[in-house]
């Protein structure tokens, strides 16, 4: 199963700072990158005919997801995430979708346990509830 990334940042800071119209611009902007991503400052989009490759400033740069969304939200740089992990955030009117016009990069999402020719039903139930529980929020 894979997450969309998209890109995030609070009013106040979109307010401060040059308009962010493409993925060039993101090279005049703060950016809040997660280190456990594979080159981190390197950040992915897609405009339909090509991938377009950006090395973005990294203002602060963690492995905590919880973390660059508390910073984003406090004006401190633009984020990369799945949407389903801002979807609060953008309900309340604290983080803004920006560069809506891209295709993004695709994360994947892994669902890790013991590998066992039986699993309790209770497992096996959680298992399914997750797998579908996200496939709904990716779709």
């Amino acid at each position: 199963m894979d997450n969309d990334i998209k890109y995030f940042a609070a009013p106040s800071y979109l307010e401060k700072h040059p308009p962010v119209m493409s993925a060039n611009d993101l090279n005049q902007h703060q950016c809040l990158t997660y280190s456990l991503a594979n080159l981190s400052n390197l950040w992915r989009l897609n405009d339909g005919k090509e991938e377009i490759r950006v090395k973005v400033n990294e203002k602060l740069r963690s492995d905590s997801p919880d973390m660059l969304m508390e910073m984003a939200k406090l004006g401190q740089g633009i984020i990369a995430m799945p949407r389903w992990m801002v979807e609060q955030e953008l309900q309340a009117g604290t983080l803004k979708q920006i560069l809506e016009q891209y295709k993004s990069a695709k994360l994947p999402m892994y669902l890790v346990y013991k590998d066992s020719e039986y699993h309790p039903q209770r497992i096996r139930a959680f298992i399914d509830y997750l797998v579908d529980y996200f496939s709904a929020q990716l779709n």
